[in-house]
């Protein structure tokens, strides 16, 4: 049985990444569903099975990268999720709703950005796009990620070209 890099290292040979098809292989259920505009996504634990709800109101775009966040916080946080986490558009845990989570940081969702930017967007990738003159708006396009993410991502000004 392939471990959960396996799957990960799977999962972005290719592009745009399949970060549904990745949070199933991982025995992760995903819904997507109307929530308040504020909130981006959930993570929850039922039982020994996890719940992953993306708000369905958001931009594709943001729906992966939220997906992938909270992807981060199961790989990296299990630990410390207790029953769940939510995540703001800011993708901070707030202190309101069901699952307010104390003992989330900011250093934690700062690894769960991190996470979510490296699996939408891995570096071989980003190089392979580059060395083929993209701009950072070609790229965003084809790995599904908004500009802000390519640009951040890749260090560079959105109108820029390689």
């Amino acid at each position: 049985m392939a471990t959960i890099f396996e799957k990960i290292r799977t999962a972005t040979t290719d592009y745009p990444v399949d970060v549904d098809g990745l949070a199933h292989s991982l025995g992760i259920t995903v819904l997507y569903l109307p929530m308040a505009d504020e909130i981006s996504g959930t993570l929850v634990r039922k039982g020994e099975l996890y719940v992953i709800t993306v708000n369905r109101n958001h931009s594709r775009t943001r729906q992966r990268f939220t997906l992938a966040h909270e992807l981060g916080h199961y790989i990296h946080h299990r630990q410390i999720i207790g029953d769940g986490v939510n995540d703001s558009k800011t993708y901070r845990t707030i202190n309101s709703g069901a699952y307010f989570n104390p003992r989330i940081s900011r250093r934690h969702e700062t690894e769960a950005n991190q996470f979510a930017a490296a699996l939408l967007m891995p570096q071989e990738i980003i190089d392979d796009l580059r060395g083929q003159g993209l701009s950072v708006e070609e790229i965003a396009k084809k790995l599904e990620v908004s500009r802000q993410a390519a640009s951040i991502r890749m260090d560079m000004p959105i109108s820029s070209r390689t």
